[in-house]
Order: structure tokens, then C-alpha cells, then sequence
């Protein structure tokens, strides 16, 4: 017999861009209760109105309250690791007399906060073959001033510069000439200010030669990946993606051996990976791992999964679950508006359309859907099909029901993917 979660309660810990999920299993429990963090000296709004009025969310300013009311504990971002380690029901770390059932990456988001542990990792559990497909040469630099030094030799070009934590102050950077260095180095100085010195980075060589980056997004239980799970092909913020039992070669190689992995760690949350496919068609560069759920596309989730409440809570509980699927291929499409960046930004979708549109920072007041002012990326328009050419066409046509003030409505990504999938296709790669 089917659970029943209409008599559960659910504490959400977020920073709100995973707010279209949390509103999804607000409508299937009896009570969700959605916390965005807005303690300062002088609080702005903004950072509470995340999940604001969305479906049956409850927001609320004092979390610790409603831990003893919770069934589950649910962290759909990264930034509470610790808190998620400390409720979580079997971690040497819980503070709490009795545990609870926590979804989330806990300790093992620093995977993606610290990409030089990361790399590290990656060579210790036996993702890369060292003579055949070795792990791309990583440094971690401390400080704008050696990482100035470090960009000065030509032999280091072309490289990554990626931060420490801190991407909102200044995202990864692709440097390939001493120019964009110079300007780099400027902007960091002028950003991170007296912590310039402060500040850690990780310096990656770029790869050549790659044929396609594609990747996996998926959920471990603490024993192993829940299926099916999605082969996706990312183009900068556009998606498409194929539910499937088991993936191409490479990307099915870095499963294998991080399931052991975080079988030990007991993690018990969403994951994705980024990956080069490179020339051999066997072996891939691991470029990105994220502890957490793909954003912007991973609000494509409140749809795209039929049974999502059960899959979370099963998934917090280190249960198996089979993930039941909308259609097999399924799209994102982001839409940014520079107007979202510096005010509340009002969007209108047709009422027949609503559940192919998405917030990202999303409220609702006033008999309105609003993108919460600071962020470009105001609405994402998700799709589901047969095959990837009709979810294609299908986000084409949804940019026609939507409408906000300076939104862009940009699909030739979308085109590139379908050109991607062929590419692989021809070279005897299923998608």
C-alpha cells in the first residue's frame, strides 16, 4: 500500500532557488514550512519573500521551532551541511536525543564548495586512470596575488579560476589569454576588496580536444543511485535530458565509483555531474559535481517526476524508491530579465501554461507571480515528450505564453543540444 504524506509535516531549509520543489510537496503533506535565511543588521524582504505565498508553503522566520514538529527535514541547496549532519538520524554528529529523516548532501556539499578536495577525491576513489585518462591538472592558490602570478605564465593559459564558496561574489572564470587575466585579477581586487588575500581559488588546465559535455542527474539513498535517473546535455542554462536505467559508457563509469563513495558518506540527497566526453568515447573529464539540485532546470522536477514527495522522503530515509517519470526526454528553458536583477518583476502566464513555468526566486502576492528582485534568471519554462526534437519544439512554443517586462526569450541553445545529441548519436552513443 501507498504511504500517505497528507498527515506529514516538512521543515524546509533553503536559500529559496529551489523554491518550485518545496511548492510542489507543500501540495501533497499537511504542513511545509519553507525558512530562507534574512538575519542581518538590516534585513531586506527580498530574502524572505523566497517561497513567498507559493502553493501551500508556510513561511516561517524561527526554524528551530518546528524541528520537533517536522517528519521530514528537507535541504534542497547547498550552505547547511552542518545543520544537516546534526538532525540527520544516524550521524555521529546529531545533536538532537532523537534523529530526524533529513534530505540533503550534509557534509558532503563541500564536494562542490572545495573543488580542489573535490579533484582530490576524484583521484583517490578511482575515478580517472592516471595513464589513460588522468585527472586534468588542478592547483589551489591562495590569494589574488599569487593566482595573479600563476595567470602571468603563458604555459598556464588556458585555464579555469574557480572560487572558494564565494561564486556570487565572482563566478568561475575561463582565462585563455593574458588580457582577460588582467581584467580578472582587476575585478577580483575591486570585489573581494581587504579579503583579497583572504580568498582561496582552484586552478584547472583547460581541456582540449572534448567532444561534447554532457552529464547525470540523480538521487542516492545512502546505499545506492536511485532509478531511472537523467542523461542530460546542459548548454550554459538550457536542458534537455533522457530518463534512463544505466548511461553511456564514461558517464556510467563515474557512477560506479562514486556509489561506493557515498554509500560510506551515507549520502542522502539530489546529485549531478559535468563531464567532457573526449575523443576515445570511453573515457570523460569530470569537470563539476553538484551536491545539491541542478538549478535553474531542476525546478523541472515538480513535473517531471510523478511521485516526487515519496521519492524525497525515501531517499531522506536511505530507502528504495523507483522514480515514476512524466514522459522519457524532458527541458528546461531559462529565461533571464535584467530588470529581475534590480526590482520585483512581475510575470504573466497564460492559465492553461502554468505548470510549464517555473520560479527560481519566486513569490506569490497580490494575485501574482513575482521573480523576487536580485536575481537576472526571472522564470523557467520546462517541457516534457517522446523524443528530444519535441520537447525542443515544445519550449519554443511555451516562450509565446509567458510574458514580462525585458524578458528574453532566447531558444538557439536549445538547437545547438538537438545538434549535440546527434553528434553523439552518429558516433554510436545513445542519448
Amino acid at each position: 500500500m501507498a504511504e500517505d504524506y497528507s498527515k506529514k509535516n516538512v521543515l524546509a531549509i533553503s536559500t529559496g532557488i529551489d523554491c518550485a520543489i518545496v511548492a510542489k510537496l507543500s501540495e501533497s503533506v499537511n504542513n511545509c514550512w519553507l525558512y530562507t535565511p534574512h538575519g542581518s543588521s538590516f534585513p531586506k524582504i527580498e530574502d524572505y519573500a523566497k517561497g513567498f505565498g507559493l502553493a501551500n508553503i508556510e513561511k516561517v522566520m524561527k526554524p528551530y521551532k518546528y524541528i520537533g514538529k517536522a517528519d521530514l527535514i528537507f535541504f534542497g541547496d547547498i550552505g547547511f551541511g552542518d545543520m544537516a549532519e546534526a538532525l540527520r538520524d544516524d550521524t555521529p554528529a546529531r545533536l538532537f536525543r532523537e534523529g530526524h529523516d533529513v534530505f540533503g548532501a550534509g557534509d558532503l556539499e563541500e564536494l562542490e564548495e572545495n573543488r580542489f578536495k573535490a579533484r582530490k577525491i576524484q583521484e583517490k576513489i578511482g575515478i580517472n586512470d592516471p595513464e589513460d585518462n588522468p585527472v586534468q591538472y588542478t592547483v589551489e592558490i591562495p590569494g589574488v596575488n599569487k593566482l595573479e602570478k600563476y595567470l602571468n605564465i603563458p604555459e598556464n593559459l588556458p585555464c579555469f579560476v574557480k572560487p572558494y564558496i564565494f561564486r556570487g561574489t565572482k563566478e568561475t572564470s575561463h582565462i585563455t589569454n593574458r588580457r582577460k587575466a588582467q581584467t580578472l585579477i582587476k575585478k577580483l581586487r575591486a570585489r573581494l576588496g581587504p579579503l583579497s588575500e583572504w580568498q582561496k581559488f582552484t586552478v584547472e588546465e583547460g581541456i582540449k580536444d572534448s567532444i561534447c559535455e554532457y552529464g547525470n542527474d540523480l538521487f542516492h539513498n545512502g546505499t545506492t543511485w536511485i532509478l531511472p535517473y537523467l542523461v542530460s546535455i546542459e548548454n550554459e542554462a538550457p536542458y534537455i535530458a533522457h530518463w534512463r536505467e544505466d548511461s553511456p559508457t564514461s558517464l556510467q563509469h563515474t557512477l560506479d565509483m562514486l556509489d561506493p563513495f557515498f554509500k560510506r558518506a551515507n549520502y542522502r540527497g539530489a546529485f549531478s555531474t559535468e563531464e567532457l566526453l573526449m575523443p576515445d568515447l570511453i573515457h570523460s573529464k569530470l569537470i563539476d559535481w553538484t551536491t545539491r539540485f541542478l538549478q535553474p532546470a531542476g525546478s523541472g522536477y515538480s513535473e517531471w517526476i510523478t511521485n516526487l514527495t515519496e521519492v524525497i522522503f525515501k531517499v531522506a530515509r536511505g530507502e528504495d524508491v523507483t522514480i515514476e517519470t512524466v514522459a522519457p526526454f524532458v527541458g528546461a528553458l531559462p529565461m533571464n530579465a535584467e530588470e529581475a536583477s534590480n526590482d520585483w518583476l512581475d510575470i504573466y502566464v497564460e492559465d492553461e501554461y502554468k505548470k510549464h513555468f517555473k520560479p527560481v526566486y519566486g513569490c506569490f502576492a497580490d494575485d501574482q507571480l513575482w521573480a523576487v528582485k536580485g536575481f537576472s534568471t526571472a522564470i523557467t519554462a520546462i517541457a516534457w515528450g517522446k523524443s528530444p526534437k519535441a520537447v525542443v519544439n515544445q519550449l519554443k512554443d511555451l516562450v509565446e505564453h509567458v510574458d514580462a517586462d525585458d524578458l528574453e526569450k532566447e531558444t538557439s541553445k536549445l538547437d545547438e543540444i538537438l545538434e549535440n545529441i546527434e553528434m553523439l548519436e552518429q558516433k554510436g552513443i545513445e542519448f
